[in-house]
């Protein structure tokens, strides 16, 4: 047995609560009963005492023989008398009986004694077993010393005292056992969602992903359980991406470096002393060479960014430059290739950002756009103010082949390609990945709108 399980522990508090109750409870009811009930009968007496002090002063005999039977406690109201043998009580009022008198004559002996000094005073006796409570107090009616005396015999408690002990050993093991019952029930209905779900991650710690969590009873259980569900669905995404991360870049890396190893044999074997072939080996072999390069900068790149390594040199700086140069650097490479730029922005946009980061997703989104350009090879990139609005919005427009609707929503995911893309440039898949890293990191407004056969556009949204 497991006694650090959630059922025992749980089961154990429950005990442990009911024990501190009963515990208090015996302590409250059986040790302090007989003072509880000294104290209650006492302050009865006093107050008992008091009302007669009222009454009599008020002459009402009658309201004064009715408390006392009420509440049966004995009541003696006296004067002090003067005589040759000396002072002796002379009774003006009494609901004791004559052997009640000579029973508490010690008392009132005492009482008298102690009156004499003090206006109030609270006397206890023993006898036969029986506490008697006296409560007296002297006033002065028509300016004579008037003595008040009440008496009460509290009843013993010893009898009481075994009662209430037989009955809470009654009651405390009835609740015993029906809180061992009920602590066993709630541990269990507790416990056994926690269990099952344990049970099947165990499963999932050694790698079984056809698993379902399944809960109910608790929301927090549930919540464990639809954690554990999207956790295991991530997991399987992650796998899928890995197994289309590694295809795709066996695929990307084994075609540049098949073309490096065929064209170095050409070089050896046929190229010989003529130069030109040579050097168009050479030049394919360079460019291959630096697709290698971009797709593991790109791979570098995006794995910084995804782990938040990657550092940003933020600078003040003049986008429309930016542009500037991408345009001279695209007409120069591109035109001969039958490609046509338009590009179109303000002489002077101020962006506060990594200049280096900025720039790599402009050469992203225009390569992608290169990439994806079909026969119509017409790109613009645009870069204007949105009338009414401090926001700068940048678009690259291609007249490509087109993003599906299902498919613009994955189309920043890592390695993903849309199903329709076929196309002639290849590049490392993560272009688009690392452009949305970049922008996501500023907080600029990015997307795409694009039509099957149509073409795409690609925007970013910042303020300047």
């Amino acid at each position: 047995m497991n006694f650090n399980s959630i059922k025992y522990k749980v089961m154990f508090r429950f005990m442990l609560v009911l024990a501190v109750i009963f515990i208090l409870i015996w302590l409250l009811q059986v040790l302090s009963y007989d003072k509880l009930y000294q104290m209650i009968k006492t302050n009865e007496v006093e107050s008992v005492n008091n009302e007669i002090s009222q009454y009599y002063d008020e002459n009402n005999l009658e309201g004064i023989l009715e408390l006392s039977n009420s509440t049966g406690c004995t009541c003696i109201i006296f004067t002090v008398e003067e005589s040759e043998s000396g002072q002796y009580a002379s009774i003006t009022f009494s609901t004791a009986r004559t052997t009640d008198l000579q029973r508490l004559g010690s008392a009132l002996s005492e009482m008298l004694t102690k009156l004499g000094t003090d206006s109030i005073v609270e006397y206890t006796s023993e006898s036969g077993g029986y506490t008697t409570l006296t409560y007296g107090q002297v006033k002065v009616i028509n300016e004579e010393n008037v003595y008040i005396y009440s008496n009460a015999i509290v009843s013993p408690t010893d009898s009481t005292v075994e009662v209430l002990s037989f009955t809470l050993v009654i009651i405390t093991t009835v609740g015993l056992l029906v809180t061992l019952l009920l602590s066993i029930f709630l541990s269990k209905n507790i416990s056994k969602p926690i269990m099952e779900i344990s049970e099947q991650a165990k499963k999932l710690s050694n790698g079984n992903l056809d698993i379902t969590f399944h809960a109910s009873g608790f929301s927090e259980v549930q919540q464990l359980s639809d954690t554990l569900n999207y956790s295991i669905g991530e997991i399987k995404k992650g796998q899928d991406i890995q197994k289309e991360v590694i295809q795709n870049v066996s695929h990307e890396l084994r075609t540049p470096l098949t073309v490096i190893k065929s064209y170095t044999e050409l070089l050896q074997d046929y190229s010989g002393e003529d130069i030109q072939k040579r050097q168009e080996h050479l030049k394919i072999i360079s460019e291959e060479t630096k697709r290698l390069e971009t797709l593991v900068n790109d791979m570098l790149d995006l794995s910084k960014m995804q782990m938040a390594t990657m550092t940003y040199s933020d600078e003040n700086y003049n986008l429309s430059e930016s542009l500037a140069k991408f345009a001279k650097h695209y007409e120069r490479e591109f035109t001969s290739k039958g490609y046509a730029f338009k590009f179109s922005y303000p002489k002077k946009v101020m962006i506060n950002a990594d200049k280096v980061r900025i720039e790599q997703v402009l050469t992203n989104l225009i390569n992608n756009a290169i990439n994806y350009s079909k026969e119509d090879k017409n790109i613009t990139v645009r870069l204007f103010k949105i009338p009414n609005s401090k926001t700068y919005e940048l678009d690259v427009i291609d007249k490509g082949m087109g993003i599906s609707k299902q498919d613009q929503e994955k189309i920043f995911d890592r390695h993903f390609r849309s199903a329709s893309s076929k196309r002639a440039v290849a590049g490392s898949g993560m272009g688009l990945a690392i452009v949305k890293q970049i922008l996501e990191h500023y907080n600029f407004e990015y997307g795409v709108e694009s039509e099957l056969g149509k073409g795409s556009k690609f925007y970013i949204k910042f303020s300047a």
